[in-house]
């Protein structure tokens, strides 16, 4: 499973490495911090934070994230 997503000039990936694992990746800025977030219902506001905080080192991060057997949605939160 693979997944591109385009907003303006940004691009988004999602795909799954392993049968539990999913990768997502974005572009961020050297020294922001991140948060990827789920939530099983896209309608609501009822985001939870996935793993750790993520300092960016470089100008693409990827993160892996633990695949659940449900459907989810995910998105990532610039931590200030």
């Amino acid at each position: 499973m693979h997944h591109n997503w385009h907003s303006g000039n940004t691009s988004w990936a999602c795909l799954q490495t392993a049968t539990n694992q999913i990768a997502i990746g974005w572009p961020a800025v050297v020294g922001e911090q991140y948060q990827v977030q789920g939530n099983n219902d896209v309608a609501t506001t009822d985001w939870f934070n996935i793993g750790d905080i993520i300092s960016a080192r470089l100008t693409n991060v990827v993160s892996q994230v633990p695949k659940t057997n449900v459907l989810q949605f995910y998105r990532v939160a610039q931590v200030n």
